[in-house]
């Protein structure tokens, strides 16, 4: 609730914005949201008639439940939601694919000086940035790099930074993230960045599945979410799980002289 003790716009129409966040879509699709506004000319609570002497006294005041004076307005705007699958970060283990030439539009960003390191694991790879195509994050081509998932937050910015690599690559060898569920609470992972280190702990271990939101989902604070498949089924050559890592900036340093480079 939002509330002014004085609302001063004496000049025109005044527009409220406000914003919503869609957890899920219920059946059917459809979602209603009411927002309901109320008002008087007077200081203080007038809820209760003004006068004794008239009940009805009640023309100073607005009560949108109120089914006499009805002053709402009502309005339709559409919602389209965009189901976004989680990438497939894994192809078959021990067996080579064969990858098609990168399109152009699939192309990956690259940052002059953004990697990740994971002591625990060995892992020191640099970061790309992976578009968002149709819903769809193609993470096919990152061989030994590590992918930033375009439209979340970019690594070391406030918000939710999706990182995602292979746990088997198209060699069939184990990838950057083969290891990524032995990361436990307190673990450190690393983003290096224009001379300084963004020192994360791991708070969150979870296995999804692919079309969860869950490792997508909206933070204030600073946060890494490293992404990768799970559950590998040999009859129909998919991962079933997706193994998400969450954790949240703790400091940032300078990078030592003569230090942390690769």
């Amino acid at each position: 609730m939002v509330r002014w003790d004085v609302f001063s716009n004496i000049a025109g129409s005044t527009i409220i914005e406000f914003q919503a966040r869609v957890d899920s879509m219920p059946a059917g699709g459809q979602i209603i949201n009411t927002a309901s506004v109320e008002w008087t000319s007077l200081p203080g609570d007038y809820s209760d008639p003004q006068s004794p002497y008239n009940p009805l006294s009640y023309e100073r005041f607005y009560d949108p439940a109120s089914p006499v004076d009805v002053y709402g307005i009502q309005a339709s705007v559409p919602l389209r939601v965009s189901r976004v699958e989680l990438p497939d970060t894994g192809f078959a283990p021990y067996r080579v694919t064969v990858l098609e030439p990168q399109p152009a539009e699939k192309n990956y960003r690259v940052y002059s000086d953004l990697w990740l390191e994971i002591p625990t694991l060995g892992v020191s790879a640099d970061i790309v940035g992976v578009p968002l195509q149709d819903g769809d994050w193609d993470v096919s081509w990152l061989n030994g790099s590590v992918g930033w998932l375009d439209s979340t937050a970019f690594p070391t910015w406030k918000g939710n930074s999706v990182l995602t690599a292979h746990v088997y690559d198209a060699t069939g060898d184990p990838g950057l993230f083969y290891n990524l569920s032995r990361l436990k609470w307190g673990d450190q992972v690393i983003v290096h960045l224009y001379g300084q280190v963004y020192r994360y702990e791991v708070r969150e271990v979870l296995s999804v599945l692919p079309n969860s939101s869950a490792p997508l989902r909206h933070e204030e604070k600073p946060w890494l979410t490293l992404l990768t498949c799970q559950g590998y089924n040999p009859k129909d050559g998919n991962y079933a799980l997706r193994l998400a890592v969450r954790a949240v900036l703790l400091s940032i340093d300078d990078t030592p002289v003569g230090g942390s480079g690769r």
